[in-house]
């Protein structure tokens, strides 16, 4: 990924070659690999471009139907529904808690008592496996990434959704 990157903006090869190497190895040492998300250009900076990477776990975060129905009745693992209310009274996932998306930050960062009284549970530890689901895997997708960023890092989700346990359970 980095020659091409270095191919395409050939003018300043060098330098940008070189900051690379040094943010990989310094920075990133313990990295099993590095995403490049974005190159931006500032022409008011002594340095116009600046680098955002992190580093990426090979860890596979993405459940199918076989794997969910493997995890979700373990003790240490709870299914959250991130649709809207709407949407989960179709139909959810046995077991499941909808906690929409557009509560979910809000909703992890509640003290155990609030939590509870508003979904009916337990609060998750940051050591419990939360799955997320909705509807195809889009939102479950921002729910995981959203979860991590707040350190529940055994978080993953069911890329399927809803229409994909709809479709396995006829």
């Amino acid at each position: 990924m980095l020659s091409c990157c270095l191919r395409r903006i050939s003018p300043i090869a060098g330098r940008f070659g070189s900051f690379c190497e040094k943010f990989s190895s310094e920075k990133l040492s313990n990295a099993s690999h590095l995403r490049i998300n974005f190159l931006r250009y500032d022409k008011s900076s002594s340095w116009p471009f600046t680098l955002a990477a992190r580093s990426m776990s090979t860890k596979n975060f993405d459940l199918n139907y076989k794997d969910l129905l493997e995890v979700k009745d373990k003790e240490n693992v709870v299914v959250i529904d991130v649709r809207n209310p709407d949407e989960v009274r179709e139909g959810s996932i046995p077991g499941s808690t909808n906690i929409p998306l557009s509560e979910l930050e809000a909703a992890l960062q509640l003290d155990e008592s609030n939590f509870k009284k508003m979904y009916g549970m337990s609060k998750p530890t940051k050591d419990i496996q939360m799955v997320f689901s909705c509807r195809s895997g889009n939102r479950s997708r921002r729910a995981l990434e959203l979860a991590q960023k707040l350190g529940f890092e055994n978080s993953v989700h069911y890329v399927g959704g809803w229409l994909d346990w709809v479709e396995q359970t006829k």
